[in-house]
C-alpha cells in the first residue's frame, strides 16, 4: 500500500548552500572583527557572530536557490 502512494519530497539545491555557507562565514567574519575592534567581549562576538551567519546564511539561500527548491525554513 505504501508503494502505491509517493510522495514527493523537494530536494536542496547544493550549489545555493554552498554560496550561501561562503557569504555566510565572510559576514560572520567580517562581523567578528568588527566586535573585536569595538569591545573586548566574548559573550557579545559569539552571539554577533551566530546572528550575523545564520542570518545572511538564511536569505542568501532564498536568492540564489532556484525555482522549486526546498526552503530551509522546513527543517524546523
Amino acid at each position: 500500500m505504501a508503494d502505491a502512494v509517493q510522495t514527493t519530497r523537494l530536494k536542496y539545491d547544493w550549489r545555493a548552500c554552498a554560496i550561501s555557507l561562503v557569504a555566510g562565514f565572510a559576514a560572520a567574519i567580517a562581523a567578528a572583527l568588527l566586535v573585536l575592534r569595538v569591545m573586548d567581549s566574548t559573550l557579545f562576538l559569539t552571539a554577533v557572530v551566530t546572528v550575523v551567519g545564520t542570518m545572511v546564511t538564511s536569505r542568501v539561500y532564498a536568492r540564489v536557490a532556484r525555482r522549486g527548491a526546498r526552503p530551509v525554513e522546513d527543517d524546523l
